[in-house]
């Protein structure tokens, strides 16, 4: 059984230009093309032989389908460089954002460090100045002690001499009356000195007793406001330590992205470079495939120059029969004998029988004097024809174009699910033929003439 290779997509570098390889099969399946020197040099000469011309016009297939291969390379590697370089972008601008949040509670950490050491020195102070009023709450309950002391004292000496009593002894010992006034007064004096003294004491006392409360309330307040500033450090820790590691978890994306970047925009420029040495080798193949057949034209014409003469009488007279034997032609073998054409017709497309366009274009000028518009590429064809007002469909007819996807021909028979078709760029050049039933099932449609 004999396999297919599957057809191979070709985008077209020109318009109107045919843009994809034709399936062959497994027996014309072309060599792997391994020593690309060899077959650019062979290709590029000017005088190929019909059987190298075949060769290179197959080599240069092959180019073409590197060339799609290419673009589709440089393509995804483009894809992969604008992806990466979007996620680059979101990446570094989540990482400015976040590096922002981090600036933002490190400095609310050191506002908070600066409160809590504040706090701290006020606490020391408050602990410093209650400590310096006890001393001094001692010390005046000390002195009011001290006064309680002596008052009970002589209270108590007092008492042991109420009927003789000491104060009357000093009052009854003055010299005179006025001294014992004097001597009265004085006692008095010192009595209300006492009270007085006791009173003032006691009032600074608890004037101190005050003031410690007040501090210790102080100190407590403060106590609270160190708890406080403590607890919100440890959240804004907490916070800082997330940011952190998201932070460093985006650090980690921004450098695989920057790898991807990095790679995608390798395989664009590796990829690029062979594009550009295929296209140039492409050109080069192209230009001695052409150069040679018009070499081999020019031989050809000048070796049958002698013989043009006699053979035009003949010509003549069997123009009568030629265009019957055309018609039955259209039924016989394949065929690579491409049609002569004087006048293009105004043809729109361009490149002869090595481009398909041209060749249906001009297939069905020669054949029926129509100027067909210029419908684009040939996967276009089915449907700008359709749009255009011609009839298409699934089914072949003589006098009708086959279109595939990628390739375009003319049909000129039909016996029974046989179709006669000739078409341009078949391996590069003209052919014509029944159609081989594998590639039927690539048909996308046929158009109506």
């Amino acid at each position: 059984m004999k396999k297919t290779i599957t057809p191979i997509l070709i985008p077209s570098l020109v318009l109107g230009l045919c843009i994809s390889l034709l399936p062959v099969q497994a027996e014309d399946e072309n060599p792997p093309y391994t020593d690309t020197s060899y077959w650019n040099s062979l290709c590029s000469g000017t005088s190929l032989t019909s059987d190298q011309q075949t060769a290179c016009s197959a080599y240069l297939q092959y180019i073409q389908g590197q060339n799609s291969s290419l673009q589709q390379q440089i393509s995804d590697a483009q894809s992969r460089k604008n992806e990466a370089s979007a996620q680059l972008s979101s990446v570094q601008s989540q990482i400015t954002d976040l590096n922002y949040q981090i600036s933002e509670i490190n400095s609310s950490i050191e506002d908070l460090n600066n409160q809590i050491s504040e706090a701290e020195q006020q606490s020391d102070l408050i602990t410093q100045q209650i400590s310096e009023t006890k001393a001094q709450i001692q010390e005046k309950t000390d002195d009011i002690a001290a006064l309680k002391e002596k008052v009970k004292k002589r209270m108590a000496k007092q008492q042991e001499t109420m009927r003789t009593n000491q104060i009357l002894d000093v009052l009854l010992g003055a010299k005179s009356f006025s001294e014992m006034i004097t001597i009265a007064n004085g006692l008095s004096d010192i009595s209300q000195y006492d009270s007085h003294t006791l009173q003032q004491l006691q009032d600074e006392t608890d004037q101190l007793n005050q003031m410690e409360a007040d501090l210790q309330n102080q100190e407590a307040e403060l106590e609270q406001l160190q708890a406080d500033l403590q607890s919100g450090k440890s959240v804004l820790a907490q916070q800082q330590a997330e940011l952190v590691t998201a932070s460093s978890s985006l650090y980690a994306a921004q450098a695989s992205y920057q790898a991807q970047l990095s790679s995608a925009q390798s395989d664009l420029n590796s990829a690029s470079a062979a594009l550009s040495a295929n296209q140039a080798a492409q050109s080069s193949v192209q230009n001695g495939i052409s150069s040679s057949k018009a070499n081999n034209a020019s031989s050809s014409s000048a070796s049958d120059s002698g013989s043009s003469s006699q053979d035009s009488s003949s010509t003549s007279s069997d123009a009568g029969s030629s265009s019957s034997s055309g018609s039955s032609s259209s039924g016989g073998s394949s065929s690579n004998q491409a049609p002569s054409s004087g006048d293009s017709g105004g043809n729109p497309y361009y490149g002869g029988w090595s481009n398909c366009t041209w060749s249906a274009w001009q297939l069905v000028h020669d054949a029926t004097g129509i100027s067909l518009p210029r419908w684009g590429n040939a996967g276009q064809w089915l449907g700008n024809a359709a749009s255009g007002g011609y009839s298409t469909g699934s089914s072949p007819r003589a006098n009708s174009l086959i279109v595939w996807g990628w390739h375009v021909g003319y049909v000129t028979a039909v016996d029974g699910d046989n179709v006669y078709v000739k078409e341009g760029n078949y391996l590069g050049s003209y052919r014509e033929g029944w159609l081989a039933s594998w590639r039927k099932g690539s048909v996308i449609g046929y158009i109506y003439l």
